[in-house]
């Protein structure tokens, strides 16, 4: 039934490989939840790409592991095939189910984009000293140019986020108290013996 389960992230990515999907379907998928909150992961998105057929009792399957996941986590289905995107489609608890197109589709949206580098480092080079704009970074770092009313590496480190990248670290070189001043360390916790 379930063919592969593939970590991205802090997102479960499960192929489901079966001609017709029925209600017994169900305990496999509930397993693959169980093995995603085991890891830590918060969105699962299923591959429907292998179902020809889906019956009523496999919209059950669906529609309940949907009710499963609740409020605390999100979850998806993609590239179903058109006979099974129609079927799903007409089912009176299709507003429940997320289904997207492919995968891509599914990662553009944000309770899965913001899934996809959770857990992830960044490193942003902080460091040129912006000899080629001349004077407008004497006395600003280009990070720390104003860019449509806030500095150009707030709009990095938002874009970051936006994937669930939080974990930055900054690498400054010229001008670097301006961007610790902007950006100051957090305290170190201290280590008990």
């Amino acid at each position: 039934m379930l063919t592969n389960i593939e970590a991205q992230g802090a997102l479960t990515l499960v192929q489901v490989s079966a001609n017709v999907l029925t209600s017994a379907a169900l305990p496999s998928l509930l397993r693959a939840r169980l093995h995603m909150q085991d890891t830590g992961r918060k969105a699962m998105l299923i591959d429907l790409s292998r179902i020809r057929r889906i019956n009523q009792s496999g919209l059950g399957a669906l529609v309940e592991l949907t009710a499963e996941f609740g409020v605390s986590a999100a979850i998806g289905f993609y590239a179903a095939q058109d006979k099974v995107a129609q079927t799903i489609a007409r089912c009176p608890a299709a507003s429940m189910l997320q289904v997207f197109a492919t995968l891509d589709d599914a990662l553009a949206k944000a309770p899965f984009k913001a899934k996809q580098l959770c857990g992830t480092r960044a490193v942003v080079l902080c460091a040129g000293r912006g000899t080629r704009m001349g004077p407008l970074c004497r006395t600003t770092p280009k990070p720390m140019l104003d860019f449509l009313g806030k500095p150009v590496v707030h709009h990095l480190l938002d874009h970051l986020s936006s994937y669930g990248l939080n974990d930055v670290i900054l690498n400054p070189g010229h001008l670097a108290e301006v961007i610790h001043n902007e950006f100051p360390a957090p305290p170190l916790a201290a280590c008990s013996s």
